[in-house]
């Protein structure tokens, strides 16, 4: 039944005419909390691609002596090919470690198969470690939501200037705080204002009129009772529009509204890792066959196969960790309920 804990104990066999079972159980050389995470990329291109050009070049940083670097511009399109590659592979890494989600079953079992036969395992990226605690759905955005929250989590925790939180969203989502921090404080505002302080309001050049102002400001922090401190931080991966499918009603996607703390309290260690087996960097690999466009080398005696093209293969082995997903928090619109994007 679901929860009942097991052991092996021993191999037991028939008495007579038996076959072979049992066998010796070893531990992992490597163990993660989580589960690590396998992806891999490749691209092929024609051997005759060392010749294209490009009609516009790729800078190239190169070392020189002394530590300095000087910068050349290419013109062939295998380095813009190289360049793309790197950088998809970058995006594979990134979004496995940010956005993955575990497909291990409740029985600790993986049913995606490879074309090999064997197990796909995937395993959780941040955002879902970091969603199994301290989160909470909103419909209906206030300053208090955020208030109340974060007074919650910090009563009898943390020393009043320990209470510093800096909320990590999109930019709908720093414009969504803007606006609630502007209608709590538009009673007393204009009486704890000049603009000789905060120069809301200053002269500029146009055409229109001879006397042109401009006026405006953001809020990007607010300060609460008890020592509460709210800070913003807007980060690109949120307003991704590749990445980030779902709409909000107040225009953007929904994940641009969404508010992360990834380190709640002081410490001395960082409280979130990215994962790495140690002495395995990244495989790369080449396959080629007469010619090859990423090194110019020709006269292939030993050919992968009989096409004159060549393919490059790379593979990572990584993931990430959340040593304590209780000092994490997380405000999540409720258009995601059950899904991340």
């Amino acid at each position: 039944m679901k929860g009942e804990r097991f052991s092996v104990e021993a191999a037991f066999i028939e008495r007579d005419l038996s076959r072979e079972v049992g066998g010796v159980r070893f531990a992992a050389p490597v163990e993660m909390r989580n589960e690590w995470s396998h992806v891999r990329i490749k691209s092929k291109v024609s051997g005759a691609m060392l010749e294209d050009k490009l009609c516009c070049g790729v800078p190239v940083e190169k070392e020189v002596q002394g530590g300095r670097y000087e910068v050349k511009t290419i013109n062939k399109w295998m380095f813009y090919a190289d360049y793309k590659l790197e950088e998809e592979f970058r995006m594979y890494k990134n979004r496995a470690m940010v956005f993955g989600r575990s497909n291990r079953n409740a029985n600790g079992e993986y049913t995606n198969i490879g074309k090999s036969g064997e197990a796909i395992r995937t395993g959780a990226g941040l955002y879902e470690q970091m969603d199994v605690t301290n989160t909470i759905y909103y419909n209906d955005f206030s300053l208090r939501l955020i208030e109340d929250a974060l007074s919650a989590i910090s009563e009898g925790k943390l020393n009043f200037d320990e209470r510093v939180f800096v909320l990590r969203t999109g930019e709908h989502g720093a414009t969504q705080l803007h606006k609630a921090i502007l209608r709590e404080t538009a009673g007393w505002t204009p009486l704890t204002w000049d603009n000789s302080s905060v120069n809301m309001v200053q002269k500029v050049s146009s055409p229109l009129h001879q006397n042109a102002l401009s006026a405006g400001f953001q809020f990007t922090e607010f300060r609460a009772p008890n020592g509460v401190t709210i800070k913003i931080e807007v980060d690109p991966y949120y307003d991704d529009p590749e990445r980030n499918k779902i709409k909000h009603p107040l225009g953007g996607f929904a994940f641009s509204y969404r508010y992360d703390i990834m380190n709640i309290g002081p410490s001395e260690q960082p409280n979130i890792c990215k994962c790495q087996i140690k002495g395995k960097p990244e495989f790369r690999g080449y396959q080629w066959g007469m010619r090859n466009p990423w090194t110019g080398a020709t006269f292939n005696m030993n050919m992968s196969y009989d096409e004159d093209s060549a393919v490059f293969h790379k593979m990572a082995t990584l993931g990430v960790i959340v040593f304590d997903p209780t000092k994490t928090f997380s405000i999540i619109p409720n258009i995601l309920t059950g899904n991340m994007r």
